[in-house]
């Protein structure tokens, strides 16, 4: 799902760097000319507008949804550049979703969000795989922007139909 250079798994108290190295320090591409569109599934209306305030202003287009199965039925669902998905969801869980989304071909970068502390999400980052980012709230809003343009660029940058 990401270049293991850019980002890789991890967990880590609130607020702390989830990215190896300086990679959050790294600028974009210079051929990251196009608008970053984020879909944010949290199914807490504080957080969903909080974070979305942080990522409009660092200019990423956000689209908010409550839940996993809103998101779905959004038509456009698998045109976004990134899935910042809450781990734990009613309904169906953003791991769910984020296997939905890959059985049905969407290669789209995916990062959890979670307000359990990472010991308690252990068993679930490895069950998500070697891969997967998850930030644990309250999540510092540098950190949030970097990782989610770091994901998005790897992405841009990656030859179509490689995950």
């Amino acid at each position: 799902m990401y270049d293991a250079a850019v980002v890789s798994k991890v967990a880590g108290a609130p607020g702390k760097s989830v990215l190896p190295g300086d990679v959050a320090a790294r600028p974009l591409p210079a051929t990251a000319t196009e608008p970053f569109r984020i879909a944010l599934v949290d199914d807490d209306p504080l957080v969903r507008q909080a974070l979305v305030r942080v990522l409009q202003a660092r200019d990423v287009a956000v689209v908010a949804f409550a839940s996993a199965e809103d998101l779905l039925a959004d038509s456009a669902w698998r045109d976004f550049s990134c899935l910042l998905l809450d781990l734990h969801l009613p309904g169906m869980s953003g791991p769910e979703l984020a296997r939905q989304a890959a059985a049905a071909g969407v290669e789209t970068p995916t990062i959890f969000i979670s307000g359990a502390p990472a010991a308690s999400i252990s068993w679930e980052m490895t069950a998500l795989g070697s891969d997967a980012v998850v930030l644990i709230k309250p999540i510092d809003a540098e950190l949030l922007r970097d990782t989610v343009q770091c994901a998005c660029a790897a992405a841009r940058s990656r030859p179509s139909g490689t995950a």
